[in-house]
C-alpha cells in the first residue's frame, strides 16, 4: 500500500529573525497575525509541522484538536503535536496567554522518549494539580525570562538553557502519563515512530516487527504495557484518525481518501471504517 500527500493545509515551522533557533515564545494574541501572514484563516483547520503549547493567564481559549473541543482555562496547557489537525474556536486577538513553539529535534532524544513526543494519540490537555501548578508556573516564568534575554553573543548558551527549561516543563506536564525508561517503553516509542512514518504503507504488525528487528510478541508486550491494547489496535487507531481528518477537513472523495491511506480499493476502506466507527465514510462526513 502506498499513500499520497495529505491535502490538509500544513503550517511549517518558520525561523524568525532575532529568535533563537528551534524555539519561539509569544502571546497567544499574536497567533492571529502569524496565521494571516501565512495566508491561513483563523478558524480553518491546519496541520502543524511543529509542537505548540498553549496556556492562558486570563479567561479561556477554545481550540479543537482532532475532533475534540478543548476549553483551556487558567493553569491548563494544551499540547498540539506535529501532524495533529487543529482549529481555533475563538477570537485569538482577544486572548491573554502564552504560546510556546518548538521544532522537532529541539529537545533531546532521551526527553522525547520520556514524554512520548511523537505519539499523535496522546491526550493533549494538561490540567494542574496542587503539587504541580506552581512548578509549571515557575518553569514558564523562567523560560520567558531566558527567551527575553537571548542575545547573539551567547546564543549557544541561551539555546542550551532554553532546551533544559523546556525539557523540565514537558516532563512536568507529562508526569501524569509519564513513560518510564524501561526496555518495553523504548520498544513502543520506536514502534510509534515507525507507525507514524509508514501507516499509509502497511497496517500489519509483522511488517513493523520486521522493520524494527523485534518479534511480534515483543511489540505486543510493549504496546499493552504502554496503552493497555495490542499493536494492531494502535495502528488501526492511527489510520482511523487520519481517515476522519481527511473526511472532515477536505473535499477528497472516499476513493481518494482510500488511496491516500494506502487501501487497495474504496470498498476495503469503507469496510475498515464502518467496522470501527459504525458509520460509513459518507455518513461520518455528513455529521461532522
Amino acid at each position: 500500500m502506498r499513500g499520497e500527500e495529505s491535502p490538509i493545509p500544513n503550517a511549517a515551522y518558520v525561523e524568525r529573525v532575532g529568535t533563537p533557533p528551534g524555539i519561539q515564545m509569544h502571546p497567544t494574541a499574536l497567533i492571529a497575525e502569524r496565521l494571516a501572514s501565512r495566508g491561513l484563516r483563523q478558524g480553518a483547520p491546519s496541520r502543524l509541522g511543529f509542537h505548540l503549547l498553549l496556556g492562558v493567564r486570563a479567561d479561556t481559549l477554545e481550540c479543537a484538536v482532532d475532533f475534540v473541543d478543548y476549553t483551556i482555562s487558567i493553569g491548563e496547557w494544551l499540547w498540539i503535536r506535529p501532524r495533529q489537525v487543529h482549529q481555533y474556536r475563538c477570537d485569538l486577538a482577544g486572548t491573554t496567554g502564552t504560546a510556546i513553539l518548538f521544532a522537532n529535534g529541539f529537545i533531546s532524544p532521551a526527553t522525547a522518549g520520556l514524554v512520548r513526543l511523537d505519539d499523535p494519540l496522546r491526550q493533549p490537555l494538561w490540567s494542574p494539580s496542587s503539587g504541580t501548578n506552581r512548578s509549571v508556573e515557575t518553569l514558564v516564568d523562567a523560560l520567558r525570562a531566558e527567551y527575553a534575554a537571548v542575545s547573539g553573543e551567547r546564543i549557544t548558551a541561551h539555546v542550551a538553557t532554553l532546551r533544559h527549561i523546556l525539557s523540565a516543563l514537558l516532563l512536568t506536564i507529562s508526569a501524569t502519563g509519564a513513560v518510564s525508561d524501561q526496555p518495553s517503553n523504548r520498544v513502543f516509542d520506536a514502534f510509534c515512530k515507525a507507525v507514524e512514518a509508514r501507516f499509509t504503507q502497511t497496517r500489519k504488525v509483522a511488517d513493523y516487527a520486521d522493520l524494527l528487528g523485534f518479534s511480534t510478541r515483543t511489540l505486543t508486550r510493549a504496546a499493552i504495557a504502554a496503552t493497555g491494547h495490542g499493536p494492531k489496535n494502535y495502528i488501526d487507531d492511527r489510520v482511523l484518525l487520519e481517515a476522519k481528518r481527511l473526511l472532515a477537513h477536505t473535499d477528497s472523495s472516499s476513493g481518494a481518501v482510500a488511496r491516500l491511506l494506502g487501501f487497495s480499493t474504496p470498498s476495503d476502506f469503507s469496510r475498515f471504517f464502518q467496522l470501527r466507527t459504525g458509520t460509513t465514510p459518507a455518513q461520518f462526513r455528513s455529521i461532522t
